[in-house]
């Protein structure tokens, strides 16, 4: 997830908000771009994708972490630790998202750290725990946030938040867990500006007053606050909080109880928030539709009401040998968030992660089947 961590240099796309758009089979209007939608050769199922200043692109899979120097044409597989035996063998990866020579993956002994491009791995945090979420703050490379666990979530017996603040030569234990939680957090968000920022969403804190809650911590995790709350939603991710409208966030939430998303929009740097126009509001959805997913969104910097964001459409997944995914498509909106229009995304395949070039001419989505380019154009 590219979420804050990049800096982008201004973008242009010439692009007509469409009115109504029709899920496949029907009429759809597209914005319009300088390019059309087009598949990538790395193949797989592709959860993650990160673009760090650089320019190089990088795809996060099950079977490995793999990079392009070249908007996608190429793809070469980035050496990374070998991983012990479950069920700590999960791979685990991260940027320093102001020089992508700087990595973090996850290996048999435990983390390991490559300041040259993966040439060589050294190993930082020795242990056997599994080892989930690391981020590193663009403000500040040098910190750095963990989550660990002894044992998979559903037999997991202590849980602990880490931080490090000299770029993972030494760590400190922010929070140890009772064996009563079986998850905690769920993502962590550092500030793209300001180093002591940080937020993120867990489901199991000591105190219990932000259980749930999007909390943010103003010195670099020691101590949390409550943010933003809805009964029955969990948020998922934020994004924005820097370039020309610093101010503004967006904010993902998951319905626990039935799947659907809510995209919302901050203009006082996350004091108050309220729901846009949602992406899928001018599609047509057929009439089983049953879940709307946020499949990953990204702002750009440069504009400050532009928004992008996938969306995956479902039916009932109740039905025995029955697919949910009915289809999906990439939406944009100039207006941030109240009109949206299609980008002409194909739609039948699932969405994993969405994100914008740090040069800003190209939009990447990552899916079930790989990773798939819009060229938008140079210059505005």
């Amino acid at each position: 997830m590219r979420g804050w961590q990049r800096f982008i240099v201004p973008m242009a796309a010439v692009l007509v908000m469409a009115a109504a758009v029709a899920w496949p089979g029907g009429a759809a209007a597209a914005a319009q771009v300088d390019g059309a939608w087009q598949q990538l050769g790395l193949k797989g199922y592709t959860y993650r994708l990160l673009t760090p200043p650089s320019g190089a692109l990088f795809a996060m899979q099950t079977g490995g972490i793999f990079r392009s120097d070249d908007a996608g044409a190429t793809w070469a597989r980035v050496n990374v630790p070998p991983r012990g035996a479950p069920p700590n063998a999960g791979l685990v990866f991260a940027l320093d998202p102001t020089n992508h020579t700087i990595m973090y993956a996850n290996g048999a002994e435990g983390l390991y750290k490559s300041t040259n491009d993966a040439a060589s791995w050294t190993l930082i945090l020795p242990t056997t725990d599994v080892l989930n979420h690391p981020i590193v703050s663009q403000a500040d490379p040098n910190v750095i946030y963990l989550v660990m666990h002894d044992k998979p979530i559903r037999e997991v017996t202590r849980l602990r938040f880490m931080r490090s603040r000299d770029a993972g030569t030494t760590w400190e234990l922010l929070e140890e867990l009772a064996p009563a939680c079986m998850a905690n957090t769920l993502f962590t968000q550092p500030h793209p500006l300001d180093g002591q920022r940080v937020m993120r969403q867990q489901t199991c804190n000591p105190g219990g007053s932000i259980n749930g809650a999007l909390s943010e911590s103003r010195d670099a995790g020691t101590t949390w606050t409550k943010l933003f709350e809805r009964p029955g939603y969990r948020p998922m991710r934020v994004g924005g909080g820097e370039g020309v409208m610093p101010e503004r966030f967006f904010l993902n939430l998951l319905q626990n109880n039935t799947g659907n998303n809510l995209l919302l929009r901050s203009d006082d740097d996350g004091q108050s928030w309220a729901e846009t126009t949602q992406p899928w509001a001018s599609l047509v959805l057929p009439p089983e539709t049953e879940r709307t997913a946020i499949g990953g969104f990204d702002t750009d910097p440069s504009l400050a009401n532009r928004v992008y964001a996938g969306i995956n459409v479902h039916r009932s997944n109740r039905t025995p040998g029955v697919p949910s995914f009915l289809f999906s498509r990439v939406m944009l909106s100039d207006d941030a968030g109240m009109s949206w229009a299609d980008t002409g995304f194909g739609g039948e395949l699932v969405i994993n992660d969405l994100k914008l070039g740090i040069d800003g001419q190209n939009l990447y989505a990552s899916t079930v089947e790989g990773v798939w380019r819009l060229p938008l154009g140079a210059g505005h």
